[in-house]
């Protein structure tokens, strides 16, 4: 693993499973929260579901979820009476629930598919409500504030809506205010404790309300005045800037899309270049954890820029032709042959002038004419995924343009 991210895709409906290539591209693996076989096929373009069950077969997707999800239980089967997303297929959910079995023994961090463990959200927020009645307000407030989508994620938001106007047996005699603020909080649990359960190093975090949600709810603390809405992780995702740096990457890749001359995206997510932005992009979080906030707006495109300013191309043609092979072979002759190589192909080895030694600095000087692609101790993945190729000088220059408009 060297990027993991985690998605609570559902919670985002068709925005989220239409950004499910780029998500995928973004991380090394992505674990999805017990996702919708109904939505994954409602918005197959970017990932049709044949390739996305091959992707969590070869584990650059794992999937996470509680076992009444996973094995389509009584819970799961009640809501599907609600929500569409929630229906049972069996080509999808099937084969998930297999992968889930087949792996039971292996090490969590090979599994494909996990099972979690039973939430505890009801009890643990009608608990801190107990104990912190004060927080009743202040989370009824903002539910029911004019700006509610801008610090509650939709899904909560819509959750503690429908236990608002249908009530839990539990709390059927409780006021509204207080059936709002225990759902909310309960969502907040669950969801930090998935995040959690995930071992990613980063959140996906797809609309503006997920960040200030996580950050009012780091409010509630427990009587050590720890975080109390769930069990810390030792590498905690929320902290640091990893869900802002994850939101610049994803718009990245999206512009890159835009310009894309190679081949599909799911031929760069099984090649090396997908491995190469992994590493990038974790290195970018590590290197970020401490810094000021106001440092991480637009890091992704100057970290990407710089990277690509200092990368240069070796074997620059002035030591190519300073070469004793290339003296004495006659530049005109070289060049000849070269150009000979290239419209003939390699047979013409045999009759060029120069002969077999210099074949490298035939190469060469194609990869310098820009006939061939000239080695680039830069990253590489960035021409991978917009042109399929290895790095050449017109692309680099192509790359800085479009990365220098993205800055403004």
């Amino acid at each position: 693993m060297h990027f993991p991210t985690f998605c609570h895709i559902s919670e985002y409906g068709p925005p989220g499973y239409d950004r499910l290539d780029l998500m995928v591209a973004a991380s090394d693996p992505l674990c999805l929260w017990s996702p919708s076989s109904t939505e994954l096929r409602h918005h197959a373009a970017p990932v049709p579901v044949d390739l996305f069950l091959d992707y969590v077969d070869c584990n650059r997707v794992r999937i996470a979820g509680r076992r009444d999800w996973l094995y389509n239980g009584p819970a799961r089967q009640n809501l599907a009476t609600r929500w569409e997303g929630a229906r049972w297929d069996e080509t999808v959910d099937g084969r998930l629930r297999e992968f889930c079995e087949g792996d039971q023994d292996l090490p969590a961090e090979q599994r494909r598919v996990t099972v979690s463990g039973e939430e505890d959200g009801w009890e643990w927020s009608s608990q801190y409500l107990e104990e912190h009645p004060d927080e009743i307000d202040f989370w009824y407030s903002a539910f029911c504030s004019a700006k509610a989508d801008e610090t509650i994620p939709r899904g909560v938001l819509e959750n503690a809506d429908r236990v608002r106007m249908t009530p839990r047996a539990e709390d059927r005699r409780r006021p509204e205010p207080y059936r709002v603020a225990s759902a909310i909080l309960r969502d907040a649990r669950n969801h930090v404790q998935a995040l959690e359960f995930s071992k990613a190093q980063a959140p996906v975090f797809l609309h503006r309300a997920d960040p200030e949600f996580y950050r009012m709810v780091g409010r509630a603390r427990d009587e050590n005045q720890q975080p109390a809405w769930a069990v810390r992780a030792e590498q905690d995702p929320l902290s640091g800037h990893a869900d802002a740096i994850v939101g610049q990457l994803l718009e990245v890749l999206n512009r890159l899309n835009d310009i894309s001359q190679g081949d599909p995206l799911h031929r760069f997510i099984a090649g090396p270049g997908h491995t190469e932005l992994a590493k990038w992009s974790s290195s970018i979080c590590a290197g970020l954890k401490q810094v000021d906030a106001r440092r991480v707006d637009g890091v992704v495109v100057r970290e990407l820029r710089e990277a690509l300013r200092r990368g240069v191309f070796k074997t620059p043609i002035r030591e190519i032709f300073a070469s004793p092979t290339v003296q004495t072979a006659g530049i005109l002759g070289f060049v000849f042959a070269a150009l000979d190589v290239f419209i003939n192909g390699a047979s013409s080895y045999g009759r060029a002038s120069i002969g077999l030694s210099a074949v490298p600095i035939v190469a060469l000087t194609l990869r310098q004419m820009g006939w061939l692609s000239s080695p680039f101790d830069g990253p590489q993945w960035p021409f991978l995924y917009v042109y399929g190729t290895a790095p050449t000088k017109e692309h680099l220059r192509h790359l800085d343009r479009v990365l220098r408009r993205m800055t403004g």
